[in-house]
């Protein structure tokens, strides 16, 4: 959890510290998860930053392959942890597919 985030937001610090007790959100196995998820978000920023590609729109299509809409709805697991790690790119890649959220 990011308190400094949470608090721009004005999100509860104490209620995102239950949330993650209640739902168990720091098991071993989600940890992992999310480190594995997070390893494929840097090999990708890794390859990008090895290729030729411009860097804008690299990132972007890096964003729009972990942030995809489908039509059941978000299929990405790990929603929160790629909009943290694709920051700006994250936040104008959801605005281009109208995420309002």
């Amino acid at each position: 959890m990011d308190e400094e985030e949470c608090e721009k937001a004005e999100i509860s610090v104490p209620l995102v510290e239950r949330t993650i007790e209640e739902f168990n959100l720091n098991c071993p196995r989600l940890c992992a998860a999310r480190l594995a998820f997070v390893k494929g978000v840097e090999q990708a920023l890794k390859a990008l930053r090895n290729s030729s590609r411009p860097a804008q729109s690299g990132i972007g299509a890096i964003a729009a392959r972990y942030l995809s809409l489908h039509h059941t709805g978000w299929s990405q697991s790990f929603f929160t942890v790629a909009r943290w790690r694709l920051s700006h790119a994250a936040e104008q890649h959801l605005q281009s597919i109208g995420y309002t959220g």
